[in-house]
């Protein structure tokens, strides 16, 4: 008997700070409004200074504040991540998603545990490394790890230069053959994902 292939229907998308004209955010948006363009229902959950959930233009946008202070970027983002992973399993209550696509570090913890509790394959993109950020933090270690730990779990990593997959395999130790690069300046970047997203659920 023929395997039934599965098509994509539903995709989370987890990320850092809601800023319009900010790259991380507008890929985000960019992905979400090509899938939405193909009938593909799209979540972002994303940080901002104030909660405010709105059906942007053909995705849903969920804004996630937290108002407590951590004494570095680390410990506050860690913390926010919390409230990202309440969100996150609040809307898996109701909607079944197919895929979990997480965008760096600042929102990898919520993206596994997530990934982790509905057994749904997890995407990562990184829009660079620690090590190519400069690694002068007192956190860069741990961040860092954080990084490593997120290309294990992932079942693909979305990357945007050859620079970035260097840093990838050097000092995230990443395959080859599990990490891709993405060019979105060039069309039709989104159909790599798509691409991508089918081959995990099937």
């Amino acid at each position: 008997m023929q395997k039934q292939v599965k098509m994509i229907k539903k995709i989370l998308i987890l990320t850092g700070r809601y800023q319009e004209n900010e790259t991380v955010f507008d890929y985000c948006k960019n992905l979400a409004q090509f899938l939405g363009n193909k009938n593909i229902e799209t979540h972002i959950i994303c940080f901002d200074d104030y909660t405010s959930d709105e059906t942007a233009d053909r995705f849903h946008l969920h804004k996630i504040s937290f108002m407590l202070d951590g004494n570095n970027l680390f410990n506050w983002t860690m913390l926010m991540n919390n409230e990202i992973k309440r969100k996150a399993r609040e809307l898996f209550e109701s909607i079944d998603f197919d895929v979990i696509h997480v965008n760096d570090w600042t929102a990898a913890p919520a993206g596994m545990t997530i990934a982790k509790l509905t057994g749904k394959p997890l995407i990562l993109t990184l829009h660079s490394t620690e090590h190519e950020r400069g690694f002068m933090k007192e956190t860069s270690e741990v961040i860092s790890s954080v990084e490593w730990w997120a290309t294990y779990e992932a079942s693909h990593v979305f990357v945007h230069n050859p620079r970035t997959v260097e840093s990838v395999k050097e000092h995230l130790k990443l395959p080859e053959g599990k990490v891709t690069v993405l060019n979105t300046k060039h069309e039709n970047w989104q159909e790599k994902i798509e691409e991508v997203y089918e081959m995990v659920i099937n």
